[in-house]
């Protein structure tokens, strides 16, 4: 392929971008990420040219990517308090229309008897960012 063929699909790739970019809005223009994903286009209209050629080679951008494996730590906290259900006791005195049931004792079943509920919290941390604090109870 000519270099003028390549530049010219390179530009329609990019005028495709720009009009898809245009009607969602995605990203603003002329900032880093907007630059960032036209060297993306750029290097994928490459990588198709080089599979229509059957002619591979390593592109300059794939030479200065070093990839690190994502450390992924989960962190575990749980916070333990009073059972807001049993008030702590670990039993519920059953009522009947209002009436105490005195000499009955159920087990709570919020904090299984223990009188303290405790919740769970894991957070997901990928390369020092924070993505979740998922809550189990």
């Amino acid at each position: 392929m000519k270099l003028g063929e390549v530049r010219s699909a390179v530009r329609r790739a990019l005028n495709l971008f720009d009009k898809w970019n245009d009607y969602v809005g995605l990203v603003r223009k002329h900032t880093g990420y907007y630059y960032e994903l036209q060297s993306i286009i750029e290097d994928a209209v490459h990588c198709g040219i080089q599979q229509a050629l059957n002619d591979f080679k390593v592109l300059d951008s794939e030479k200065e990517i070093k990839m690190e494996k994502n450390k992924l730590e989960v962190i575990r906290k749980v916070d333990k308090q009073k059972c807001y259900c049993c008030e702590g006791k670990g039993y519920i005195i059953p009522s009947f229309r209002g009436f105490t049931i005195f000499g009955f004792r159920n087990k709570c079943k919020t904090c299984n008897g223990t009188g303290i509920f405790e919740e769970t919290t894991y957070f997901h941390i990928v390369n020092g960012i924070c993505f979740s604090g998922d809550t189990l109870k």
